[in-house]
């Protein structure tokens, strides 16, 4: 082999390697972007904080929920799972009105209230969480905790409101096979969002699965590779969305971080990550509204995801609490926004 064709193939090595080393490079800066957020993340113990009585509140509604069989193939117990929400509402002082979700099989409803905000301004933020189970399933963590917890919230703002409205919303058929479909409630509820002349949708939260934790070493998963960049125990609420919108995701976590002692992240991440749009949130983007999901990661952490053992029992009542607790102030800077 000549002199010539060595130093030509060394010099297609060089910039192989080069090229490779810089694809690495943008990648892993690219990941980081995704990953970082304002703030510090909690890290040690919980301080010491009283709790009890929102736990009994959050355990009361999550209890009645699994009670019920919240799927579209029990209609009965379908329709008291509306008028629970309902009821519920109704005991707050605050009214609610039924949306039609149509699908092949009737209507479905999701159900709706508002609190009006101080500053009498069209500018709304939607606060949501689907109410329905995957099959005969108890639902517990997913999504009995997101109802109780947006109940929670309509209770704190129900006696002392933002300046913002505040719309929340209880959803009917976000688990298969409407999910991702025409007859998928949150769906359906974004669509008339973009036609009502009354309301601005400045930013939409999905509460999905928030009471399911384990400070035990390796009780976290992630797709790879991100778990090079978040802890691997199981103790910390993520506030996740679309890199479209990262906007509401870096300014939620940074408020959150600032303003409870309990560990946080987020990740705003590209279309092809699949997982980022595994809720509610997902409805919203499709037509322009910034919107993520206020999660504790459901099957990356929770072993129960969609199966009999998704029971209260497994539930962190004051961890739960604490989170919950936690989301008034990130809603009250919206205020600001």
């Amino acid at each position: 082999m000549s002199t010539v064709t060595m130093a030509k193939i060394k010099n297609v090595l060089i910039l192989l390697t080069v090229s490779l080393l810089v694809i690495g490079l943008s990648f892993w800066l690219f990941l980081y972007w995704c990953t970082t957020m304002p703030g510090t993340p909690y890290e040690g113990e919980l301080p010491a904080k009283n709790t009890i009585e929102l736990q009994k509140r959050l355990e009361r509604d999550v209890l009645s929920l699994t009670q019920l069989r919240r799927n579209y193939s029990k209609p009965d117990e379908y329709e008291s799972s509306v008028a629970f929400i309902e009821a519920r509402l109704a005991g707050l002082g605050l009214e609610s009105t039924r949306q039609a979700v149509p699908t092949e099989r009737g209507d479905a409803f999701n159900v709706i209230a508002i609190i009006p905000g101080t500053a009498k301004t069209k500018d709304t933020l939607v606060i949501g969480a689907h109410y329905d189970t995957y099959a005969s399933t108890p639902g517990a963590d997913d999504n009995a905790s997101g109802v109780a917890g947006g109940l929670e919230l309509a209770r704190v703002f129900k006696d002392k409101p933002a300046a913002k409205n505040l719309l929340f919303v209880f959803y009917a058929n976000e688990e298969p096979p409407y999910f991702q479909t025409e007859g998928m409630g949150s769906l359906v509820h974004a669509k008339s969002l973009a036609n009502d002349p009354n309301i601005k949708a400045i930013g939409m939260f999905s509460l999905e699965m928030l009471g399911y934790y384990d400070t035990a070493p390796n009780t976290q998963n992630y797709p790879p590779p991100l778990d090079s960049f978040y802890p691997d125990r199981g103790d910390f609420i993520a506030f996740v969305g679309s890199m479209s919108y990262r906007d509401i995701v870096t300014f939620s976590t940074g408020v959150f971080r600032d303003s409870v002692d309990f560990p946080a992240y987020g990740f705003a991440g590209p279309g092809f990550i699949r997982a980022i749009g595994f809720s509610d949130q997902w409805s919203y983007w499709q037509v322009g509204i910034p919107a993520l999901m206020v999660t504790d990661t459901a099957f990356f952490r929770n072993d129960n995801y969609h199966t009999s053992g998704d029971t209260p029992d497994t539930l962190d009542w004051d961890r739960f609490a604490r989170v919950v607790e936690g989301l008034e102030p990130v809603f009250r800077a919206f205020d600001e926004r």
